[in-house]
């Protein structure tokens, strides 16, 4: 039952340009940065986000190509601007898998590279 209120969270602050919140950002996010950029720079990706939901809240972080940081609301709009058309299509198959990961407990962090055409590979 958790996870469809988790998927249900997620669709609307990502999909629907939901409210994110800062104060969760702040809480569960915010101090994991130096090693999700360390992540990203020794993987090569184009990109690292990161996500979670607690008390219907949701939270995200985006570090682009040259390690910025970008937060909650400007995070998901760069999401949208690398992922082009493919935005939905792609948030529609991972949301089931984050929601998954966060009813167990867990961050939802992962380092991406962009195809041509928008979609995710891992």
């Amino acid at each position: 039952m958790r996870q469809k209120t988790i998927k249900k969270n997620l669709r609307k602050a990502l999909l629907d340009d939901g409210h994110l919140s800062q104060d969760l950002f702040e809480y569960e996010l915010e101090e994991h940065i130096d090693e999700y950029i360390q992540s990203k720079r020794a993987d090569r990706d184009d990109f690292f986000f990161a996500i979670t939901e607690h008390t219907n809240e949701v939270a995200m972080l985006l570090i682009d190509q040259v390690d910025n940081v970008h937060i909650n609301e400007e995070a998901r709009t760069l999401l949208r601007k690398f992922l082009r058309g493919a935005y939905k299509h792609n948030l529609d198959i991972l949301i089931p898998d984050m929601a998954e990961q966060l009813d167990a407990g867990f961050l939802c962090a992962m380092g991406v590279k962009v195809s041509f055409d928008g979609k995710l590979m891992a």
